[in-house]
């Protein structure tokens, strides 16, 4: 298995890699996203308060897809340093909590990001990044797989990075 990590300046590039990773094959489980709310919120076609609909994956008479079902249905999270910030996937979720909780807690999700397994400088390019209002996406893959949608990230930004796990 690996985990394939892309810093996107805009929601534009965000929401446009996430389409195309959906139609590459990636599962919507499989995709993680880091940003923060007062990026995302002005950013998104939806209101993330009614977004909380999971069951339908639609809000009134409209249905949320790519990178709007995978925020939509999340609430933001207080981060230090960071502020509110929306985690989405699992693993978006594991690393933002661990940033919580992390004892530094001024730079816990750049520690977090690195205990996952990303070394110390990639760790804060992307929590910079994240700081400065770009979107983080990662998605876990099998290895044949992920070979396949490295290509599609690269598309749209060179700040890629892969870790085995």
């Amino acid at each position: 298995m690996m985990t394939i990590f892309g810093l996107f300046k805009t929601y534009e590039k965000a929401g446009a890699v996430v389409d195309e990773l959906m139609e590459a094959g990636a599962e919507p489980s499989s995709m993680n996203v880091l940003v923060k709310s007062d990026v995302a919120k002005p950013a998104m076609d939806v209101n993330l308060r009614r977004a909380g609909v999971a069951t339908s994956d639609e809000v009134g008479e409209v249905e949320l897809h790519g990178l709007e079902r995978l925020v939509g249905g999340e609430q933001p999270m207080p981060l230090p340093g960071l502020g509110d910030v929306y985690a989405a996937g699992e693993l978006g979720t594991f690393v933002a909590t661990a940033g919580q909780e992390h004892r530094d807690k001024d730079s816990g999700l750049e520690a977090a990001l690195h205990e996952f397994g990303l070394n110390a400088k990639t760790a804060a390019t992307y929590y910079r990044g994240i700081e400065e209002g770009e979107w983080l996406i990662f998605v876990r893959a099998d290895d044949d797989e992920a070979k396949r949608l490295l290509s599609v990230l690269r598309k749209y930004t060179d700040a890629i990075t892969t870790v085995s796990a």
